[in-house]
């Protein structure tokens, strides 16, 4: 429960006030002024110069909208790690509003990591982690992030698919995190052996893992690591 849960207020909450940041204020507007010069500066010409500064005023406007859209996601994230599901919903936001690329991937391991630290001070129950495991790749990804910052929440069986058959290059990464934070602590000798199978299977099929830095780091420190009964630690 949340202190407002404890202590409500007649009045509806309000919420501060979004307004981009001064640095991106100055992007955006820049772009829609040097987009609208470039275009209006071709009405008066003729031909391939004309079609030249048209095409390039219209791709300097779009920087706008998407330096906005970057901002606000960013200035969001703290409501959006409210909960489980509302990191969900912010995942979901970051894919389908923003071009891949390394841009979006660090605003998603941004997200995440704020899901792992919470994980961390033990704020999810395992039956939303569950829940999560039933969903969509971003759900499963959500879920697998909580795994990484709080070990006992590992589910070896969601694990493993995640690293088999992954709908995402985030779900399988986060899948290897997990598997990484719980590996000693959580996982029996037969699990890890069943994990260390996948990741084989993987490079033979799919070839996602060591076509990905990141990936292939993790999956050469499990091998590394020699199989041994989990600890359990608490």
């Amino acid at each position: 429960m949340s202190p407002q849960d404890s202590n409500k207020s007649t009045a509806p909450a309000q919420r501060p006030q979004w307004r981009p940041s001064t640095s991106r204020l100055a992007v955006i507007i820049a772009s829609a002024l040097v987009g609208l010069a470039l275009m209006i500066g071709a009405a008066p010409l003729d031909g391939w110069w004309e079609s030249v500064l048209i095409e390039l005023g219209a791709s300097v406007l779009l920087l706008a909208p998407l330096a906005y859209i970057e901002d606000f996601l960013r200035r969001s994230f703290g409501e959006l790690n409210a909960t489980l599901r509302s990191s969900v919903v912010g995942l979901s936001a970051v894919r389908n509003l923003l071009p891949s690329g390394e841009r979006r991937t660090a605003i998603f391991d941004e997200l995440l990591t704020a899901v792992i630290d919470r994980a961390r001070d033990g704020d999810f129950p395992t039956t939303q982690i569950g829940a999560l495991l039933d969903g969509d790749s971003d759900d499963r990804t959500v879920a697998l992030a909580a795994m990484t910052g709080n070990p006992s929440l590992v589910d070896d069986a969601a694990v493993l698919r995640s690293i088999r058959r992954p709908a995402s290059a985030n779900e399988q990464y986060y899948a290897l995190c997990a598997a990484s934070a719980a590996w000693s602590t959580q996982l029996g000798t037969d699990q890890q052996a069943r994990i260390l199978l996948a990741i084989d299977d993987d490079d033979h099929r799919r070839g996602w893992i060591k076509e990905d830095p990141h990936r292939q780091q993790i999956a050469a420190r499990l091998r590394a690591t020699p199989p041994s009964p989990a600890s359990r630690n608490p």
